[in-house]
């Protein structure tokens, strides 16, 4: 799975320091399956720096997510959150459904 990792959005390093549990995006490769082990790396850089395990999929209203959800996914607040998602996605409805 890539993962932003750069010094506004370090993802891989909050994976491997514990403070990204979950990871929402609005785009979902069936190929990702529950309980398998996968690599993580850089966007842009092949390198593996740690592995994850899926332990759950779920869909749920962008509008949904909490401030608890925000903190899983490593942020301070459901407005970082929702400023990362802008960056990465653009305009996002709340009725918008994210992986």
């Amino acid at each position: 799975m890539r993962f932003l990792n750069n010094e506004k959005y370090p993802f891989v390093d909050w994976i491997i320091d514990g403070k990204k549990t979950e990871t929402r995006r609005l785009r979902f490769s069936s190929a990702y399956k529950l309980y398998k082990k996968y690599r993580v790396t850089a966007t842009g850089n092949a390198d593996v720096k740690c592995h994850i395990r899926i332990k759950n999929i779920y869909t749920q209203d962008y509008g949904d997510v909490s401030e608890d959800d925000a903190a899983k996914e490593g942020f301070s607040s459901l407005i970082a959150f929702r400023g990362a998602m802008y960056d990465i996605y653009g305009n996002i409805d709340d009725n918008c459904l994210v992986i």
